[in-house]
């Protein structure tokens, strides 16, 4: 098993391939919205309707080729994050000891992350940018804790969210 050091860099890393995997779909899924949205403007001659719609086809079909990578990748740095969670023993831990020596810059790219590992994307460009638009609403929030799955909630010694994962401050605060 993997050392907490080696989990969090591990998660870290995975973060940034969702942040790219999300630019990534997030390209598509505007592309395919733009040129739907010009393919719909009239009057326009029957060819440059034409044009726009198989430009926006072709950009559903680069996204519906990507969403299945970005999906699993989500999948896969959400289970990271849970082991990583483990590793601390309890989420308050996890959350004050995460952030120790690592820049500002790659925190918020965790957060922005945490924020899209929260939200449910779809395979089409308006579901892919439904789901950013709820992304960007927790952005806008803020986030609680920067790691996935983090539940910051005093509970009773012994109490936790799920029943199943580490909780509480006890040997901590």
């Amino acid at each position: 098993m993997e050392s907490t050091d080696e989990l969090r860099q591990t998660y870290i890393d995975q973060c940034a391939q969702v942040m790219a995997g999300a630019d990534e779909c997030l390209s598509y899924a505007q592309e395919a919205a733009s040129n739907r949205e010009q393919a719909a403007v009239r009057p326009q001659h029957e060819i440059s309707i034409g044009h726009f719609s198989k430009l926006a086809d072709e950009a559903e079909a680069n996204l519906a080729r990507s969403f299945p990578l970005f999906d699993d990748l989500c999948a896969s740095t959400r289970e990271t994050a849970k082991y990583l969670l483990a590793s601390y023993g309890d989420h308050f831990r996890a959350e004050f000891q995460f952030t120790e020596g690592i820049p500002d810059e790659v925190l918020g790219q965790v957060a922005t992350a945490k924020c899209i590992l929260n939200t449910t994307f779809g395979p089409t460009s308006d579901e892919f940018l439904r789901g950013l638009e709820e992304a960007n609403a927790k952005i806008g929030a803020g986030v609680e804790g920067i790691i996935y799955g983090i539940d910051l909630t005093l509970r009773q010694e012994g109490e936790n969210a799920a029943g199943d994962d580490p909780q509480g401050a006890k040997g901590w605060l």
